[in-house]
């Protein structure tokens, strides 16, 4: 099948094929395909309904993470006997995460009825929300030659219009299937995120409590060597008071003189050891710092 150009397009559009007049916007022909844009009514959105006739009333369209939404065209199709549209989403939109799943535009569609749009149910699949502006470019239409005769379904006249199909369907019935499931869906999404946020804190207070056990368990560890270094020294100074006790007078009188070299070593022997322990309480508290801080520096975004 060959895919008609810019100029027989144009050609087919002054004719009053593809679309009706006054509907379509010459500078959205483009070199093999027709962008097609947005309307501010027939929507839904975040499970609100826009019915034909009422004008979606904000500036912006936003779609969130996850939503799905209906939108229609603002071109009214007309579509010919020859020819049959594929549908596309514009780059610049398919890049951000929207998507749908759609199906050819059939020959002769909206021929038999008056107002026959394209009616389009797309999703976001990005993180990020997506916003588009009402009247904004966001489909494209490839248009196609169809080679030999059409059989028109004997179906389509008995079940009328797609638009009317669903204004009966979505806009006024009560239940609102289409709606209640967008809703539903929303609903799960936003438990699903909070749950996410609960896990995330509840990973900090995990890592909190890690860190206070470490902290605790270096306070039990320089206890301890306090205690044991406090055992060693008693020990020693009752082993050597009672040494000194069995000396004899002349010789304890001798080497009286030299007594103070005892308490200056151990004076020595403490600083030594609290300076040790010191160091080593220092490397060990800036070796949980740099664990602490890995995890921060992989999730911070890139510059």
């Amino acid at each position: 099948m060959s895919v008609l150009g810019t100029n027989e397009i144009i050609n087919r559009l002054d004719k009053g094929e593809i679309f009706r007049q006054d509907t379509w916007d010459a500078s959205c022909v483009q070199e093999a395909c027709y962008d097609l844009r947005v309307a501010t009514d027939f929507l839904i959105i975040k499970g609100k309904a826009y019915p034909h006739g009422v004008n979606y009333d904000e500036p912006y369209i936003d779609i969130g993470c996850g939503e799905i939404a209906l939108l229609s065209t603002m071109e009214v199709l007309n579509m010919p006997s020859d020819l049959v549209g594929e549908l596309g989403i514009k780059f610049k939109f398919s890049s951000q995460g929207l998507t749908s799943l759609f199906a050819p535009v059939d020959p002769k569609y909206g021929t038999q009825h008056p107002n026959e749009r394209l009616y389009l149910v797309v999703a976001n699949l990005d993180p990020e929300p997506i916003v588009i502006r009402p009247g904004e470019r966001v489909f494209t239409l490839v248009l196609h030659e169809v080679k030999g005769e059409i059989r028109q379904s004997e179906s389509h006249e008995v079940r009328g219009s797609v638009g009317g199909r669903l204004e009966q369907t979505f806009f006024r019935r009560p239940a609102r299937p289409f709606v209640g499931f967008i809703e539903r869906l929303n609903d799960r999404i936003e438990k699903v995120e909070a749950t996410e946020r609960h896990i995330q804190e509840f990973e900090g207070r995990i890592a909190g409590v890690e860190r206070g056990f470490q902290q605790i368990t270096l306070f039990g560890i320089v206890l301890v060597a306090a205690s044991l270094f406090g055992v060693v020294i008693a020990t020693l100074l009752a082993f050597l008071f009672s040494y000194l006790e069995r000396m004899p007078t002349e010789l304890l009188a001798g080497i009286s003189s030299w007594l103070w070299v005892v308490p200056v070593g151990l004076f020595v022997s403490i600083v030594v050891i609290a300076a040790w322990v010191g160091a080593a309480l220092r490397s060990a508290v800036n070796e949980l710092r740099k664990k602490d801080a890995k995890p921060a520096k992989s999730e911070s975004p890139p510059a």
